[in-house]
């Protein structure tokens, strides 16, 4: 929309009293949009139309984000969860930590929501090298959701905390968390995070000098059903 159009608008929703319930309206039909298209991202069949519709939302995603901070915490968690995804899959995660941190901050520690922002935290640090605070945050995430029984969340940040590790030289611990995240995701029927727990066990072979068993893996890993294709494309150890 032109700059003179939205601000046109925006004196008309103000002074016809109307501002803060189209805000809050924009900001329901946006979480919805971004949760579809998350859920779209973690299969093969949705993860490119997905992505596209979160492009072309791009500007709306960070007006709703930003009003919801001030005015809606429970709203800027659960669509910061569903658009890391996409930030991650464009390459922008790393640059979300700070906003991620202030989004951590409004969620109940401990919650679910509050696991999933860790998680994404956990991830953003990693892609920017900074293992040590990956691993404070998917550490976290363990400790948390850890007696909740198998979940998406709990087994992407096992899968990450085994990426951390493998990187870090602790093969041994590495390899459990793999192990543990594969089990977890075969139980939930979890395309997704059996790609990245076969990725990170290939990791550990490789990384132990089992060049065959690490093939053997991506192998595997790219023959999962349903996967989406970031999966296949992540193959390669880190």
């Amino acid at each position: 929309m032109l700059e003179t159009l939205r601000a046109y608008g925006a004196r008309l929703l103000t002074g016809a009293g109307e501002q803060d319930s189209v805000a809050a309206a924009l900001a329901g039909w946006a979480l919805r949009v971004a949760e579809e298209a998350s859920a779209g991202l973690q299969t093969a069949a949705g993860e490119v139309a997905a992505a596209r519709r979160l492009d072309a939302e791009d500007p709306t995603m960070r007006q709703v984000l930003a009003w919801a901070i001030a005015r809606d915490a429970a709203a800027a968690v659960r669509l910061a969860d569903a658009l890391g995804g996409w930030w991650r899959l464009r390459g922008r995660l790393p640059g979300q930590y700070r906003l991620l941190s202030e989004i951590a901050g409004l969620a109940e520690p401990g919650s679910d929501r509050w696991c999933a922002i860790q998680g994404w935290l956990g991830w953003a640090a990693l892609l920017a090298s900074d293992r040590a605070g990956a691993l404070d945050h998917f550490t976290a995430v363990r400790d948390a959701a850890g007696d909740w029984g198998p979940s998406r969340v709990l087994a992407d940040a096992l899968a990450g905390r085994a990426e951390t590790l493998l990187n870090t030289g602790r093969l041994a611990e590495g390899a459990g968390d793999s192990r543990r995240s594969l089990a977890m995701a075969r139980e939930l029927g979890y395309p997704a995070g059996e790609g990245a727990a076969l990725r990170t066990l290939a990791t550990a072979a490789f990384f132990s000098g089992d060049n065959e068993r690490g093939v053997q893996l991506i192998r595997r890993q790219q023959l999962i059903a349903g996967a989406p294709g970031s999966i296949a494309r992540g193959a390669a150890p880190s």
